[in-house]
């Protein structure tokens, strides 16, 4: 969508509609599987409401099966991922952490309408790469990612008349 001359550049114009969500109770094997089968680096997780809670990223995945958790050593996710149960056909997801706890608890989420200055200024300010588009009632319509915002700058530039 082009946004019409002398207009600024809003979430809407350049979100990805309708994002791919996750489950608080998906596993870890859930989370990388999703993340690979829709080529996207994050997922916002949502609750029974369809409400955002949360964000899971590739990074969040690769920093707790590095740096493991209290009582899992270092690595542990990297074992547990590979494991195949021989008797059932299939990997065991019991141990697995889930995305409710890998998720970055309460998501950056902006409405349709904040220019894209602001969201760009929103990710600086809190060291993001993603924003939640939602509506009124908190459910996810769309995301802005950090790609999303470099591929529009120079027309926002122009825009703005610099």
């Amino acid at each position: 969508m082009t946004p019409a001359p002398n207009r600024r550049i809003v979430a809407a114009d350049i979100m990805t509609p309708e994002p791919i969500c996750a489950d608080p109770s998906d596993s870890a094997r859930t989370l990388g599987r999703l993340l690979a089968e829709h080529d996207i680096s994050g997922v916002p997780v949502v609750d029974a409401n369809g409400r955002a809670i949360g964000v899971v990223s590739r990074a969040d995945l690769l920093k707790r099966a590095l740096d493991g958790t209290g009582d899992r050593p270092p690595a542990f996710l990297f074992e547990v991922l590979g494991e195949f149960d021989v008797e059932t056909g299939e990997f065991a997801d019991e141990d697995l952490p889930r995305a409710e706890d890998l998720m970055t608890p309460e998501p950056a989420c902006v409405n349709a309408d904040l220019p894209v200055s602001d969201i760009a200024r929103l990710m600086g300010e809190r060291r993001i790469h993603r924003v939640i588009v939602t509506d009124r009632s908190g459910i996810p319509v769309g995301i802005v990612t950090s790609l999303d915002l470099l591929e529009i700058f120079p027309a926002e530039i122009a825009a703005a008349g610099r």
